[in-house]
């Protein structure tokens, strides 16, 4: 009988395991984007680590909250208090310097010094607003993507990246060739469930653990769709016959940008050099052959990179799709 409570424990905390990690890839997804599979660990583990954090910091005025994470030792052991009381201690003073250090590690900043120090003092405060923000963000990215089922509606990704400053324009740009292709559309304000935990980071810091909170709240959004420009990528959301097709259309809007649409900084370079050509063509500062010519050593250079084929993919369509605009003009 015991061991079939335990396989029937088994499978429900594998299936809850897997609810779990589905949402959380739910909440990256529509908070912060598609980032890269390193990122998104060193996020997982940071996040994890917030809540536990907030959980054990509740426990201090109400304990009952705590009471279950200590069920499995033994109530017949003499020290079961003493244990209780040394992982509560440890938990509340250790864990936001873990979650500091592997934020730093994942970080391009150097950290040493008063930096570094100041850095673990604040991992206090920060652990907190990210344990916050996460809980918030589970719960409205579950009625979310509810919404989505419910609507019949199909969320696409696609990877790029876009500078803040450039937000703006690209937002105009991508409007303007929506509306080309018959598509009725307008710049609104996100969903409150979209903002409100963005507003909620954001009104305490701009950057939680180097991660970027956009205050950027403003979607492109149609009849039977919703477009939201992340730093990392865009997220369309849009009923089944349109969904491809708004796909279309903003692969050949970031194109014609500077939006980059990879991650590799290999990759960004052939991209920058691929935009250089594109601007100087554009401009009338290089003729048709030359730049057909820069664009051809440009795609064997696409070939001999070490690029993922998502990249590969990206920067053989942006050149060949460069090139047969300059073939349009022979």
């Amino acid at each position: 009988m015991l061991w079939l409570v335990g396989s029937a424990f088994m499978f429900i905390s594998r299936f809850v395991l897997r609810i779990v990690l589905a949402i959380f890839d739910w909440t990256t997804e529509i908070f912060f984007g598609q980032i890269p599979s390193k990122a998104k660990i060193n996020l997982a583990l940071i996040s994890l680590i917030s809540v536990m954090w907030v959980v054990l910091l509740l426990g201090v005025p109400f304990p009952h909250i705590t009471a279950y994470l200590y069920k499995t030792i033994p109530e017949q052991l003499t020290i079961r208090d003493v244990i209780i009381d040394t992982i509560s201690t440890l938990g509340l003073f250790v864990l936001p310097l873990i979650a500091a250090q592997i934020a730093m590690g994942a970080s391009d900043r150097e950290y040493a010094g008063v930096r570094f120090l100041k850095n673990l003092v604040f991992s206090y405060h920060r652990t907190f607003l990210l344990g916050t923000c996460m809980v918030v963000m589970f719960v409205c990215s579950i009625l979310i993507k509810g919404t989505a089922i419910i609507k019949r509606k199909k969320t696409n990704f696609i990877k790029c990246y876009i500078r803040k400053d450039q937000h703006a324009k690209f937002m105009q740009s991508l409007q303007q060739a929506f509306e080309s292709y018959g598509f009725v559309t307008k710049i609104s304000r996100a969903h409150f469930l979209y903002r409100f935990p963005i507003m909620l980071a954001g009104r305490f810091e701009k950057h939680i653990f180097d991660l970027d909170f956009s205050e950027i709240t403003n979607i492109i959004s149609g009849k039977r769709f919703s477009v939201y420009i992340h730093p990392t990528d865009i997220m369309i959301n849009a009923t089944e016959d349109a969904s491809e097709r708004l796909k279309i259309i903003t692969t050949i809007t970031l194109t014609e940008n500077t939006a980059f649409m990879t991650w590799n900084e290999q990759s960004r370079n052939i991209e920058n050099k691929l935009q250089m050509v594109a601007s100087a063509y554009k401009n009338s500062a290089m003729p048709a052959d030359e730049a057909i010519s820069i664009i051809e050593k440009i795609k064997q250079n696409i070939n001999k990179g070490s690029m993922d084929f998502e990249e590969w993919e990206a920067l053989t369509i942006r050149a060949y799709a460069l090139e047969n605009m300059c073939l349009k003009d022979k």
